[in-house]
């Protein structure tokens, strides 16, 4: 294992989140669009799977 691999385990954060990397640590909808079809969804919903937002996504 890597020093930064154990750092993150150590600290709750990945190394992307100890860098500042969050514009994506949001909740994300995700919609289906057919040609000609009016938008469907949010068919799902993607949630951040940092340690340090485990929290805040539940």
């Amino acid at each position: 294992m890597t020093a930064l691999a154990a750092t993150g385990r150590d600290t709750g954060r990945s190394p992307y989140c100890g860098e500042g990397g969050h514009e994506f640590c949001h909740p994300q909808d995700v919609y289906v669009q057919l040609p000609g079809r009016p938008r469907i969804g949010p068919v799902f919903t993607i949630r951040c799977s940092c340690p340090c937002h485990q929290q805040a996504t539940r």
